[in-house]
């Protein structure tokens, strides 16, 4: 059995994680645009643990982009440090 170079076990993560981003599309979903007019309203229900309940569809946009999620994940420990989480 041939041993996988770095090169091509960075490429079969790749692969591995554009295959489940197209597995969790949705007929319906959220553009960065459209998350960010949530964000504020979606942390605040995060810390009351109602925000995937109530905006599905942010938590799905969370899931699926990266840049998103650092930038709620960044407001969050804010929010914690300012004693609000």
């Amino acid at each position: 059995m041939a041993e996988e170079s770095p090169s091509g076990s960075f490429l079969s993560s790749r692969i591995k994680t554009l295959i489940e981003m197209i597995d969790q599309t949705q007929e319906k979903e959220l553009s960065c645009d459209e998350f960010h007019a949530y964000l504020g309203q979606f942390a605040e229900l995060s810390d009351q643990g109602k925000a995937a309940r109530v905006l599905p569809l942010v938590g799905l946009h969370l899931k699926i982009c990266s840049e998103c999620r650092q930038e709620y994940e960044a407001l969050m420990r804010i929010l914690q440090a300012q004693g609000g989480g």
